[in-house]
Formats: structure tokens, sequence, C-alpha cells
């Protein structure tokens, strides 16, 4: 109860604050980023207790019991479907590049597929590092139209969930195939909150220091994930 107490009071503050993030007009970009972050920290721990209250009911509801008679079937086809809302994606983000002739997002499109064609991909690093730069530097990220946001901010939502029902219920599996396939789903996630991350700089807030400070800080830590994230992808790929 306390927990939960506890977890209430963290997410009040983390709505009081939303409002200092994106609609007060502070003129101070360190102190609107410490925000973020402090924001970032709040989410993060809604995230740990959300994976664990859904690992509680998969051991403890009856029915989620029942199905996993049926675990692998289900673990396969939410791969293939998985692949599939990717593969719709790249499309759609190569669209955008070419509607509003923009490389950030041929790049980001370009990223995505690569994720979508290959287990092995640590060099593909090197196209993150310069997607970062390209962020900071490109003049052409136009902000977008409301049904162009919402199918992001959709995606990325859809790619959080999907990871973490990849963690938990592929995290035990002796399946290599499935291990990769969370990896790579977490990769997939990061990216897309970097993507949703610059979309909502780029339509609520015009300060360019406030721009560029979230754009490295998130930068250096999907970075930082991806390349541990990467190591552990490439285990899995050498015994497939």
């Amino acid at each position: 109860m306390q927990k939960r107490s506890l977890l209430i009071g963290l997410n009040l503050i983390l709505l009081a604050i939303q409002y200092i993030i994106f609609i007060d007009d502070w003129r101070q970009a360190t102190l609107k980023t410490a925000m973020m972050i402090l924001a970032g920290v709040i989410g993060g721990i809604d995230v740990i207790w959300l994976v664990r209250y859904i690992n509680h009911l998969f051991k403890t509801n009856y029915y989620l019991l029942k199905l996993k008679e049926y675990q692998e079937l289900f673990r396969m086809i939410s791969l293939v479907s998985s692949s599939l809302i990717n593969a719709g994606y790249v499309g759609f983000e190569l669209w955008l590049g070419i509607k509003s002739q923009s490389i950030w997002f041929i790049l980001l499109a370009s990223y995505y597929l690569a994720l979508f064609l290959s287990r092995f991909y640590l060099t593909f690093l090197l196209f993150f590092i310069g997607l970062i730069f390209v962020t900071l530097y490109s003049k052409k990220i136009q902000t977008l139209t409301e049904v162009e946001t919402i199918t992001i901010a959709a995606f990325t939502f859809y790619n959080v969930i999907v990871a973490l029902k990849n963690f938990i219920t592929n995290r035990k599996s002796q399946a290599y195939l499935l291990k990769a396939d969370t990896y790579l789903s977490f990769s997939v996630s990061l990216i897309s909150l970097y993507s949703l991350q610059t979309t909502m700089l780029l339509t609520f807030w015009k300060s360019q220091a406030f721009y560029d400070q979230m754009t490295i800080y998130t930068g250096i830590g999907i970075l930082s994930l991806l390349i541990m994230t990467n190591f552990s992808l490439v285990r899995s790929s050498y015994r497939l």
C-alpha cells in the first residue's frame, strides 16, 4: 500500500512538471533539461512497476496461466506481426522523408530497415551517431501535422509495449531467435522514443539551446543502451 501511494505521488509530480516542460515559457534551458531528466526518472519507475505488475499477473491469473500452454505459438505470431508493423513504419518514415525532403527522416527509415533486416548489426551504431548529428544540424526537420505526430507517438507506445511484453515472456526462453527478437524490439523502442522526442521538441519548444541539449543528452544515453543491447544481441546471433 505504501509503495502504491508513493507511486501515485511520483506520478502527480510527473503531471505537475509537464506544465514546466512544455507550456511555461522558461528562459533557462538547463533548468528545463533538469525537469525533463526528472520526468524521465519518474517515468522509468513507472515502467519498472508496470513490468513487475504484469509479471505478477502472469504468475497468478488463471487465464494467463492457461495461455502458457500455447506460449511458443503466441510468441511466433507476435514476432511475425511485429515485423510486419515495423516494415510498414519503415515505409511511413521514408514517405515523410520524401515528402519533406528531409535527410533526417530518410536516415531514420534506413536505421529502422537495418534493424528489421539484420540481427547482427553492431556496425549500425554508426548510423545512430550520424542520426544525432543530423538531428542537431539539419534545417529540414519540419513540424509535422497532427495525424503524422499521432502516428509517430502511436508507433512509439506500441514499440515500448512490445519491448516490455517480449522481455517478460522471453527472458526465460531457450529459443535464441526469440531472445534476439527481444533485444531488437528494445532497440527499436529506444529509437522510437528518440524520434518522438525530436518531434515533440519541434512542436512544443522553440529554444535551440534546449533542443540541442536534449538531443545530445538523450542521444548519448540511448547510444549507451544500444551498445549494451548490441553486445547481448551479438551473443544471441552467434548461437543462431
